[in-house]
């Protein structure tokens, strides 16, 4: 179990990490407003750091659940704010990849907002996060209850967390985020967020 003292460093860190890089992308969007040209070389400015952001993130969720950082540094209802905080940043800057027509990306953002923020269900009722990025296998451990629709829903936003972490697969997200695809998802995930959310009462 790392202390107390580490947990700490280690947040901050990752808070300065994507504090700084939300900016950088807002202020990309902000620029790049009047061009949704999917292959915008300008963005490659930002594109390295923007993968920087990620793994910060995937890093912060490893440390949380392999650590578990609310037995050592904060309480329970604290470390379910953090979850939540995180997810809500994911969200903006899925927001701010679809302006910018960067649709992979987009759907990928989303994709963790809704782990992270099923994470902070789990751990707020008291059952242990497990280390996965299967949406569908973290609602299985909640009580909550959905449709047939909504579960398949979930096994297909899976796909776009894994097949934008490997290199092998990046490609084949790439092509079927287009315009029409993403635009359905977009809308089907911003109401599975919300869903989670307004069931978990912190």
């Amino acid at each position: 179990m790392k202390s107390a003292s580490d947990v700490k460093t280690f947040c901050d860190v990752c808070k300065n990490n994507v504090s700084g890089l939300k900016q950088l992308i807002s202020n990309k969007a902000k620029k790049d407003k009047r061009n949704h040209n999917r292959e915008d070389v300008g963005f490659k400015l930002c594109e390295d750091s923007f993968h920087c952001y990620i793994l910060t993130l995937t890093a912060f969720t490893s440390y949380l659940t392999e650590f578990g950082w609310y037995n050592t540094y904060m309480g329970k209802i604290e470390s379910v704010k953090a979850w939540l905080i995180s997810a809500e940043d994911n969200v903006s800057v899925a927001e701010d990849m679809f302006r910018l027509n960067h649709l992979n990306w987009s759907l990928f953002m989303w994709g963790l907002a809704i782990e992270k923020t099923l994470k902070a269900y789990l751990l707020f009722n008291d059952i242990e996060v497990p280390y996965t990025h299967d949406l569908h296998k973290l609602y299985l451990l909640t009580n909550l209850k959905v449709s047939e629709d909504l579960v398949n829903d979930l096994k297909e936003i899976t796909t776009f967390n894994i097949n934008a972490r490997y290199e092998e697969t990046k490609y084949d997200l790439y092509k079927k985020a287009t315009k029409e695809y993403t635009d359905i998802y977009v809308s089907k995930s911003k109401s599975i967020y919300i869903w989670i959310k307004d069931n978990l009462k912190v």
